[in-house]
């Protein structure tokens, strides 16, 4: 990811600089007096292609990705003692699984 902020990157100090917004004595002669509107500063943030592109499948998976009344139905039969998994669904859903990797 990449995000560059006024020019500067992880590999530049700030130490001895005021940070964005912020006054010192030197820029600001009337400091004492809170007189006045600021200014708003002209700072821009670059995000990268591949942050824009995790950020739209984040978007796109805001939606329920399982069914939470079939859960909840299920995790009631566990409970209960009643749910009686079935052996063969499992081992074709590891198997579907393996196609993944």
């Amino acid at each position: 990811m990449n995000i560059d902020i006024n020019g500067l990157n992880s590999s530049q100090t700030s130490a001895g600089k005021a940070k964005p917004g912020q006054n010192t004595k030197a820029d600001n002669p009337s400091s004492g007096s809170s007189k006045g509107a600021s200014t708003p500063s002209k700072e821009t943030v670059s995000i990268s292609a591949e942050a824009r592109a995790l950020s739209q499948l984040d978007e796109t998976s805001k939606g329920s990705a399982f069914n939470e009344a079939k859960v909840a139905e299920i995790r009631s039969a566990i409970d209960n003692g009643t749910y009686k998994p079935n052996p063969q669904s499992i081992a074709q859903g590891i198997l579907n699984s393996d196609d993944l990797f």
